[in-house]
């Protein structure tokens, strides 16, 4: 394929640079097992239309990017006085740590005359160094996509138009851990173990479009559709061999599941103007799963003008998600139960939200309110669960009840708030904007009239109050700075019922991020600029990172996940059409 001379193509380089991080989350020196971070990217893409001006012509985009990084220090606290984290003989969890990841992606749409061809590939790869109990060889999480997907669209007459689309992809997820620790090895590997935990998807399927718009402005339109997919899923979660000898273990067999379902489903649209000032969408989804069942999901929204520029729009929708063939076959013999049963996730919301363009910004006010029910979460087994699965033999006898866990399906969640945001630019080239969210989220709620809403303890991680304040200024000759400030209130930590509730702290502290950049064009060049500094005021996460204090283990430590508090970066970008 030649490259016209019309065509665009860009070229991007960023670097980016973190602070190593200390054992209470404050940013220390590269001293010692301490060391700065590299992060670093680079993209290629290019697009034009290619073949002679005389037939059909090829239009093409295509983009190639690679992601690495060599992570900043970060040190956890020293677990000494818990059995739990004792490696070996007078060796306990804890040190100076970083990480490593790898991530080259690739996509290419190519247009011909009523044909769409899209191709998409990803790989990830990233280390995950743990408090010590883990040796950083051989342990990571690595992922691979390749998604292809083909489209046809014609007309039918003047009024009907046709999609056709056919696509496939192809997923693979591998974890890898080499425990130092035979706590979570089979029996008989009293040394540790090399676990590997692999699952794999592949999908092929065809979807069916058909558009009518009968008054042929777009005021009264109708579409109607099918879709319908073959899924492959299979996995070995648990190969677990002997880190000195290499053998598997002898007590437990290898779960191995693979299961060929169907998944199907019909939708219909209906889109009309209501007079000069008004539009009503409405729309249903009928879904089919082999391994599920079946489910409706209806959506409304209305949109209106009421003058003055301002706008109004209530809508509400409702979606699910059935249990993937992972969720409802893998297992470990060390620590995981295969669920009994799971229904699929179902999400219900509403919404309503008024706007108003003015002369130079505009605002936007939104009210929410959202329940889920029967989502799907990790939990610890009843002892009934682990007894069953023991004397199935799908449990080790290494393995322990205190951590083994099961899927199972959460009752309800209800969340209701609102979000306010706006933009003003009272001068050429400076303007400020704000975002503020509130919502409040609740685990199986009850409204007595009463008492009010009686609910168990929050989720935790999820704030009540959070957002952002930017304001930027662009000079003449391109020349352009930036300031944001982003912040949440105060959250429950991740764990804290978990790990036993008041022996540690329930919250971790307001968080604030503050980011500054600079950026522009290099004379005339074809080459831009972008330079700045991000800083993490609060140095801990809400995720529980130990056990903490017990009773068993009273000077054991505790503490939240430490956070990367500060890096610098340079992004370089080249356009040789540009001028």
């Amino acid at each position: 394929m030649s490259v016209p001379r019309g065509s665009a193509t860009q070229v991007t380089s960023e670097l980016s640079i973190g602070v190593p991080t200390g054992v209470d989350g404050r940013m220390t020196r590269p001293t010692g097992a301490h060391r700065f971070g590299v992060r670093h990217r680079i993209g290629v893409a290019t697009s034009g239309v290619a073949g002679p001006a005389a037939s059909p012509r090829l239009r093409y985009a295509i983009a190639l990017d690679f992601q690495s990084e060599s992570s900043a220090s970060y040190e956890s606290p020293l677990f000494a006085d818990s059995d739990l984290y004792e490696i070996a003989p007078g060796e306990f969890a804890g040190g100076v740590f970083s990480h490593d990841m790898r991530s080259p992606s690739g996509h290419a749409t190519f247009v011909f005359g009523n044909f769409r061809l899209s191709l998409q590939g990803n790989a990830y790869s990233r280390t995950v160094p743990w408090t010590g109990i883990m040796r950083t060889e051989g342990t990571g999480n690595r992922s691979h996509a390749v998604r292809l997907d083909l489209t046809h669209e014609v007309d039918v007459g003047r009024r009907t138009s046709l999609r056709t689309r056919v696509y496939g992809d192809a997923t693979r997820l591998e974890q890898r851990s080499s425990w130092l620790h035979s706590y979570w090895c089979y029996p008989g590997q009293i040394y540790g173990c090399d676990y590997r935990h692999a699952n794999a998807a592949h999908v092929l399927g065809v979807e069916e479009q058909v558009t009518i718009d009968f008054g042929l402005d777009g005021r009264n339109v109708v579409m109607v559709g099918g879709d319908l997919r073959m899924r492959n899923a299979v996995g070995r979660p648990a190969d677990s061999l002997d880190l000195v000898t290499g053998e598997p273990g002898a007590e437990v067999r290898q779960p191995y599941y693979q299961r060929l379902s169907a998944l199907g489903a019909l939708f219909a649209q209906y889109a009309a103007r209501l007079g000069d000032s008004a539009s009503l969408n409405v729309g249903a989804r009928f879904d089919a799963d082999s391994l599920f069942g079946v489910r409706v999901s209806p959506r409304a929204a209305l949109s209106a003008d009421l003058g003055g520029h301002v706008t109004m729009r209530v809508g509400y929708s409702e979606a699910f998600r059935a249990p993937s063939a992972e969720e409802l076959f893998a297992s470990d013999p060390t620590y995981i139960i295969a669920p009994t049963e799971l229904d699929a996730e179902v999400a219900r919301s509403a919404d309503l939200e008024f706007q108003q363009q003015l002369d130079r910004g505009q605002w936007n006010l939104r009210g929410f309110g959202a329940v889920y029910t029967d989502f799907i979460l990790s939990d610890v087994a009843t002892m009934a669960e682990f007894d069953a699965a023991r004397a199935a033999g799908r449990l080790a006898s290494t393995a322990d009840p205190s951590y083994t866990l099961v899927l199972r399906n959460l009752d309800r969640i209800v969340s209701l708030g609102g979000t306010a945001s706006g933009s003003y630019s009272p001068i050429d080239g400076l303007e400020f904007g704000v975002n503020l969210t509130f919502a409040r989220t609740f685990l199986n709620p009850d409204l007595d009239l009463g008492n009010g809403w009686n609910a168990d303890p929050k989720l935790p991680v999820l704030p009540d109050l959070y957002g952002n304040a930017r304001v930027s200024y662009a000079f003449d000759g391109g020349v352009a700075l930036s300031f944001v400030a982003a912040f949440t209130s105060l959250r429950r930590a991740y764990g804290y019922a978990e790990y036993g509730g008041s022996d540690l702290p329930s919250v971790a502290s307001r968080q604030a991020d503050l980011r500054g950049t600079v950026s522009g064009p290099i004379g005339r060049t074809g080459l831009s600029y972008r330079v700045g500094g991000s800083f993490s005021v609060n140095p801990v996460a809400p995720y529980l990172f130990g056990y903490g204090p017990t009773a068993a283990a009273p000077d054991d430590t505790f503490a939240l996940t430490p956070l990367g508090r500060g890096y610098g970066f340079l992004s370089l970008e080249y356009r040789p059409d540009a001028n």
